[in-house]
């Protein structure tokens, strides 16, 4: 339990370690990272084994919502990109895109992705229907 070890956080009940070791994309070098989890769930409602799955159930969540969305839609991984802050940059605007799409209720992404392609006014009403959507709502 967190008590036992310090931790002075309402909702924590455990806290566990993940080692992770990581290979460069020349497949050279491999480091280990170590992280530090906090969970609120209790050892009788998981331990071990569990924590390890529901870690990897989490991230392959956001994989298939996320990078996956965004590889598919907008061809992420053929991105040439790789210095500065122009990958995460590009990130932020794909994602925010996405979101945009999908407020305003877009499901087919790449679909929408090729719709708002075709003129600088659909892409004006892309940015002022999710604000008119929100005056309403207040």
């Amino acid at each position: 339990m967190t008590d036992d070890i310090g931790i002075d956080l309402p909702h924590a009940a455990q806290v566990f370690r993940v080692i992770r070791y990581v290979g460069d994309l020349d497949s050279q070098r491999h480091t280990k990272e170590v992280a530090y989890r906090l969970t609120s769930l209790t050892p009788d409602r998981a331990h071990g084994p569990d924590l390890g799955e529901l870690l990897r159930g989490h991230w392959g969540a956001i994989e298939k919502k996320t990078h996956r969305v965004r590889d598919t839609t907008f061809n992420e991984d053929a991105s040439t990109l790789r210095t500065g802050t122009a990958p995460q940059t590009m990130s932020i605007i794909r994602n925010t895109l996405i979101a945009a799409f999908r407020f305003i209720g877009w499901t087919n992404l790449k679909q929408a992705r090729r719709h708002f392609a075709h003129g600088i006014d659909r892409c004006v009403d892309l940015i002022t229907k999710p604000l008119k959507t929100v005056k309403k709502q207040t």
